[in-house]
């Protein structure tokens, strides 16, 4: 059974939301088992392995992405560099939210699949403050359209 990972960070719960509906569009696909972590949870770095899909989605500091997010991609980047994971061709999703700063951080977050050898396979998905219902939407469909890429 294919396998979609959402990986997210969230400090006033609003991309906590995001992160649940992404889970929940990508459920409502048979043949896909979706696996939600909050980093700063326990979970080991080789459960990238596993997933078909990486979805990654942070709230946005100071136009960058959190500073525990940061250090999981460095730590991803470097298990990956050193042959310990294999995310090349993976396919690679983000999301996230912001306040004042335009979420350039979304962006990197991109870029930092993309370096890692994902190809991006949705449309990334950005709330201003607190995701309203439309963007809610928009993540389910997220959720979505990656699950229907790797169902088998």
């Amino acid at each position: 059974m294919a396998k979609v990972l959402i990986i997210y960070d969230s400090v006033t719960g609003h991309t906590e939301a995001m992160a649940k509906a992404v889970a929940e569009g990508a459920r409502t696909v048979k043949k896909v088992n979706v696996d939600l972590k909050k980093i700063g949870t326990p979970f080991p770095l080789t459960i990238l392995d596993a997933a078909d899909a990486i979805i990654i989605g942070s709230p946005s500091r100071y136009s960058h992405e959190t500073e525990v997010v940061r250090y999981f991609l460095k730590a991803v980047a470097d298990y990956n560099k050193a042959g310990r994971l294999k995310l090349e061709g993976k396919i690679g999703a983000v999301f996230g939210s912001y306040g004042w700063d335009g979420g350039w951080n979304i962006e990197m977050l991109e870029n930092n699949l993309t370096e890692l050898g994902m190809k991006i396979g949705g449309s990334t998905v950005l709330a201003v403050n607190a995701p309203t219902e439309k963007v809610l939407d928009a993540c389910r469909q997220l959720g979505k359209t990656i699950a229907d890429k790797i169902a088998k």
